[in-house]
């Protein structure tokens, strides 16, 4: 036998050479801006609080406080009937202030389930305003007030005052206010306000009714007023809309959620909560209800346990990032579901649909009745169809409602956002699906290592390089530059590719080099022996 076969059958092969479908290192990534866009500004981000704390659930079996959903309404006895009496009059108006949808809703009922709201909300964070799952963010965004409450995302803010003219409705529904808390009741209620003004279809019948319907399903009495009694702070709102002046009712509503959902929170982690607390939410939390069951598929109809929710949360898998983008019977996709990607410049006369998902991409402050609560869709830029990347802070601004408003109703100038495809087209498999892209590399490997007391307390630039699921070799061990991988970033419109440090890729590359090196190496001192010492090559 020959020297060369000898050594063909002694060669260990350490390439599969074979055709197959490979996942490209570059794609064109698009993110909600503000995130980070070099790895200098990752040891800028203060995580609070840790994310180990965060994503620890709490471990009851039964809850040792009682939750009082009174924003949680079953069907006011004669009020479906209300509604189609004023609907054939006053049906244009409500769908031209946007509030049609959230009206008719109201004649439904949503059955409460405890056990999913307070399954979610152990995952809530209060300093993001987002459930922090042990896989990433998500939380309920405007677009979900647009599309499941039938909100409004438009229009002027919720504490707008009346004008001149209008004040003298406000008065005579004061008035009757006044009249009906005289009464063996000595307050005025729903019940009490509905048989008075039934049957009347003028302006004030009309603000009188949509007062209740806000009172009841949209901003319940607060909790120190007595229950099912009329919210006059919804007076001068009702009045706006009588008039067809829109109102902004979802970015309010959201606020509202996120307000309780801190109460809810500040519960769990009381250690003075006994089982006789019962603490009162006054929010729509069957908005949140039906979230879940949008997100969570599998938590339809109702979870069996508090252990279900929790166990079906953990699972990325089983959450849905953009549920509104499937083609349903009875379902018509918003303007801004589209086959192809493309960027949309904002002027006046920019379609509404397209208009109100801009405001849905823009971190802001949310202008509520008796709050301020900051939005921040970029920690959660897949639930819009985009890339994640590490986000930066959001600077408040949050003095007063006026200044917080101008974070919110940006002027319309110099403006543009991009409208992702509604099915995610996968250059790896060359398939459609109706999930988000995956997350970006840098965001994951930011996220992931979060996940103990000890490397919480290590700088972040040091965990964004440490990787639980392989080893990552020093550069100085083989005396060379990192390599580096690329993504496109989009920023600004003006397409730079900016190089980023992919250290998985990196990790990968490094461990091959190293066996390869070994096998060479091997192979050599085989060649040494067998050649008697003679090292020459041709």
């Amino acid at each position: 036998m020959s020297l060369e076969v000898e050594e063909e059958q002694d060669l260990m092969t350490i390439v599969d050479e074979r055709e197959e479908k490979m996942v490209s290192t570059v794609r064109l990534a698009r993110f909600l801006k503000p995130t980070i866009t070099s790895l200098d500004e990752v040891d800028k981000i203060k995580i609070i609080p840790p994310l180990s704390k965060i994503t620890k659930p709490c471990k009851f079996k039964k809850y040792p406080f009682d939750v009082n959903f009174k924003g949680w309404r079953y069907q006011q006895r004669n009020w479906k009937q209300w509604v189609d009496q004023l609907k054939p009059k006053y049906e244009a108006v409500w769908k031209e202030t946007g509030i049609f949808t959230a009206i008719m809703s109201s004649t439904y009922v949503f059955p409460i389930n405890k056990e999913l709201v307070l399954g979610l909300a152990e995952f809530w964070c209060p300093d993001t305003n987002t459930f922090v799952f042990k896989w990433g963010e998500a939380t309920m965004t405007l677009e979900d007030m647009l599309v499941i409450g039938g909100f409004p995302i438009l229009g002027n803010p919720i504490t707008s005052p009346l004008t001149t003219e209008l004040v003298e409705i406000e008065e005579n529904l004061n008035q009757v206010y006044r009249e009906l808390s005289k009464t063996k009741a000595k307050k005025t209620d729903h019940a009490g306000w509905l048989n008075h003004f039934k049957g009347s279809d003028d302006d004030l019948g009309h603000a009188a009714f949509l007062s209740l319907w806000m009172s009841r399903y949209v901003f319940p009495t607060p909790a120190t007023r007595p229950v099912e009694t009329i919210n006059k702070q919804m007076f001068p709102v009702a009045i706006h809309l009588t008039q067809a002046t829109r109102v902004a009712l979802a970015p309010a509503i959201l606020a509202s959620l996120y307000r309780d959902l801190r109460a809810l929170k500040e519960e769990f982690a009381s250690p003075t909560t006994t089982e006789d607390h019962c603490i009162t939410l006054c929010v729509p939390f069957h908005i949140m209800h039906l979230w879940a069951w949008e997100r969570f598929p599998c938590l339809q109809p109702t979870p069996k346990s508090i252990n279900s929710v929790r166990s079906t949360i953990n699972s990325p898998q089983k959450f849905r990032w953009r549920p509104y983008s499937s083609e349903l019977e009875n379902w018509q996709r918003p303007s801004y579901y589209k086959e192809q990607g493309e960027w949309v410049f904002v002027s006046p006369n920019l379609n509404e649909e397209l208009f109100s998902f801009s405001h849905c991409l823009v971190p802001c402050e949310l202008v509520g009745l008796d709050c301020i609560e900051q939005y921040l869709p970029h920690r959660v830029g897949m639930q819009f169809g985009m890339d994640q990347d590490i986000p930066l802070p959001f600077t408040r601004a949050n003095a007063n409602w006026e200044r917080a408003w101008t974070t919110y109703d940006k002027p319309i100038r110099n403006f543009r956002f991009y409208i992702p495809p509604c099915l995610f087209k996968s250059d790896s498999e060359n398939l459609e699906s109706s999930i988000s892209p995956p997350p970006g590399i840098p965001c994951k490997h930011w996220w992931e290592p979060q996940s103990s007391n000890a490397e919480d307390k290590m700088p972040i630039s040091d965990r964004y390089k440490r990787q639980q699921d392989h080893v990552l070799v020093n550069d100085s061990v083989h005396n060379r530059p990192p390599k580096r991988s690329k993504i496109v970033y989009k920023d600004k419109g003006v397409g730079e590719d900016s190089d980023i440090l992919i250290p998985e890729l990196e990790a990968r590359i490094d461990k091959v080099e190293m066996v390869v090196d070994k096998l060479k190496e091997k192979f050599a001192s085989r060649k040494v022996k067998r050649h008697g010492g003679n090292t020459s090559h041709r």
